[in-house]
């Protein structure tokens, strides 16, 4: 596969301090996740009628653990960086090699995916059609069910790793690779909002509804789970790949910082969990519908307009806690696919009972806690299974079929 090369430019995470900002990015979004999934299973779980008094003792601080985000941060921010490495290899070598890229990424996923996979389906003791179509990563796209819980996730990032070293390609060869760009980010983006209108879905019930039947309406879901709805975040971290290759400085910083930070406030800062609050009030079906169609892709933005300032600024001293953001980074992987089912060994010492009632008395206090004790643990177990599993079958598989080809 060959493209002209493009004149090269220092490369944009050559410092620590950038390399840490973008550590710190991927360990906040799982992070999110897994306060994300807390607050989820208390819903879930939580003794019928308890979920209003729950809701009125996390404070509107914390909205942003209510807010399914974090795999949007994730997404993005890995599409910077596997795009700026093609774009990379493009502008030295002319070329990208699509065995290297599969490779490298097959080896990097799915020894962990798979190990996952069994784990799950052993737990569940069911090895039907809905394991087969886990494994072959079309659990939502054959089906409505992958047998790891954040399996979906996977599915959309396998589908991206096929796409991605077309789509660089696509852009180093086109005339005009911003309309390129902003035409993938409507195919992207749209489908949604013409799936709500399509589908007449009460946008504005999606959450009220999921905590009142602990599970989520059917448009919600699709919304959710199918991978053509989640490809807007990856469309966004190409961009910003593709305008750190090519040196491009944020106009009119202090404005984007604040349309940036506007998007992360409305992807995230709204009490879309509490029925009661003013978005309900005020907002009407249009608004919801927008909100619905429009969230991941606005939020990605402005984490994306973040990132950019961040790394095109002028600071160089280490940000704090660097080591803590990059061991997390580092073991994103592992922490993603493993962490859901030690949230229920994390509560056991924090709400001190394995009886679901306990849950009634939820506080942010009993969040916040089982959310960092188990991001401890499952960061021990990642760091293990990177050790002794994930490590040795990466380098083997790419010394199998690379040789000697760098990592």
């Amino acid at each position: 596969m060959t493209a002209m090369t493009a004149q090269r430019r220092p490369d944009p995470l050559a410092s620590a301090r950038n390399r840490d900002i973008l550590h710190a990015c991927r360990a906040l979004g799982i992070l999110q996740v897994i306060w994300f999934h807390v607050v989820i299973a208390v819903a879930r779980l939580a003794p019928e009628g308890a979920m209003p008094g729950i809701i009125d003792r996390i404070p509107g601080v914390l909205n942003p653990l209510w807010q399914a985000m974090g795999v949007d941060l994730i997404f993005m921010v890995s599409a910077l960086l596997l795009g700026l490495s093609l774009l990379s290899e493009a502008q030295d070598t002319g070329r990208i090699s699509l065995r290297a890229h599969a490779v490298k990424r097959l080896s990097r996923i799915l020894p962990l995916y798979w190990l996952a996979l069994l784990v799950y389906a052993l737990a569940e003791g069911r090895f039907g059609g809905d394991f087969w179509r886990s494994a072959l990563f079309a659990g939502h796209i054959l089906g409505d069910r992958n047998v790891i819980p954040v399996g979906w996730s996977m599915e959309v990032i396998i589908l991206v790793y096929m796409a991605l070293p077309f789509a660089v390609m696509g852009l180093l060869r086109s005339r005009r690779p911003w309309l390129w760009l902003a035409g993938a980010l409507a195919l992207t983006s749209l489908p949604r909002l013409a799936y709500l209108i399509l589908s007449h879905a009460d946008a504005a019930g999606f959450y009220p509804v999921m905590l009142a039947d602990r599970t989520p309406p059917p448009a919600a879901f699709d919304l959710y789970f199918r991978p053509w709805f989640r490809l807007s975040p990856f469309v966004i971290g190409l961009g910003l790949a593709f305008a750190l290759s090519r040196g491009l400085r944020p106009p009119l910083r202090p404005f984007l910082w604040l349309l940036s930070l506007a998007g992360l406030v409305y992807g995230t800062g709204l009490p879309i969990h509490d029925a009661d609050s003013w978005p309900y009030r005020m907002g009407g079906p249009v608004f919801w519908s927008l909100f619905w169609a429009f969230c991941h892709t606005i939020f990605a933005l402005g984490a994306a307009g973040v990132i950019w300032l961040a790394v095109t600024g002028h600071g160089t001293a280490r940000l704090p806690l660097h080591r803590l953001w990059q061991a997390i980074s580092q073991a994103i992987f592992p922490i993603y696919l493993f962490h859901m089912p030690i949230i229920a060994l994390a509560a056991i010492p924090v709400y001190r009972s394995t009886d679901l009632e306990a849950l009634a008395g939820t506080t942010a206090a009993h969040v916040l806690a089982t959310g960092a004790l188990t991001a401890a643990l499952t960061l021990g177990l990642a760091m293990l299974l990177n050790r002794y599993v994930e490590a040795p079958l990466q380098t083997r598989l790419r010394r199998r079929f690379l040789g000697n080809a760098p990592k």
